[in-house]
């Protein structure tokens, strides 16, 4: 993943443009970053999901919720649990490749607007009420560039300023939308996405290993050491 420093510039930068501190050398001398808000840079607007009625959950179609939300890997649909719904109630809610949700509420403030994307291709998707769905436009935003520019401060500080507390924090559609991201063009995003996935995969290859490992030491500590009540090891 290589990239190069920009040379130093005015922290003043207009508001029209920004250049980030690390580019890729054949980005280099590419245009400033774009500024536009959520709502901009989406295909269909924001929108919640279905009501998650638990006297329907155990079968039916596959539902994203507030817990995959708070996972290191993207939303994982092997581990979704079902929901009954209509076909009517489906086709307004049914999840797409790239499609990003957000919490709507949070127990603390800095938890609110948490963010994951959906990369799979399964066609029996949906999500839950208590999520906001935000679905990128490809024609100007990659949304697995996108899905890294929402865990960056600068964009989850606006978040978190746009929550509203009361028992809990919560935040709307609106407010989700009128924030406000930094982007390249096209071919930059798609070379920012493809080395930072490509880190997240070094990452998720060395905790397998490191789940093996601590799978092997605790096999021979259980035949290194006696078991309870026993004198020799198992």
């Amino acid at each position: 993943m290589k990239t190069e420093k920009k040379p130093s510039r005015k922290k003043n930068a207009a508001t029209t443009g920004q250049v980030p501190n690390l580019r890729f050398p054949e980005f280099r001398h590419a245009p400033a970053w774009e500024k536009r808000s959520l709502a901009n840079l989406s295909s269909c607007g924001l929108s919640n999901g279905v009501f998650n009625d638990p006297k329907k959950m155990g079968t039916g179609y596959k539902l994203i919720n507030v817990l995959d939300m708070y996972i290191e890997s993207y939303i994982d649909e092997d581990i979704l649990s079902d929901i009954a719904l209509s076909e009517n109630d489906f086709a307004k809610n049914k999840v797409n490749h790239g499609d990003i949700f957000f919490t709507r509420s949070s127990l603390v403030k800095s938890g609110i607007a948490c963010s994951n994307i959906y990369l799979g291709d399964a066609c029996n998707i949906t999500f839950d009420c208590h999520l906001i769905r935000f679905r990128p436009d490809c024609f100007k935003i990659i949304p697995l560039f996108i899905h890294y520019n929402l865990k960056t401060s600068p964009v989850r500080g606006q978040l978190i300023a746009c929550g509203k507390t009361a028992t809990m924090t919560t935040i709307g559609q609106r407010d989700v939308g009128n924030i406000h991201v930094y982007h390249p063009a096209i071919d930059e995003q798609k070379k920012i996405a493809e080395g930072l996935s490509s880190v997240d995969g070094l990452i998720a290859a060395q905790a397998r290993k490191l789940d093996a490992l601590k799978l092997h030491k605790k096999g021979l500590m259980q035949q290194l050491f006696p078991a309870a009540g026993g004198d020799i090891p198992s």
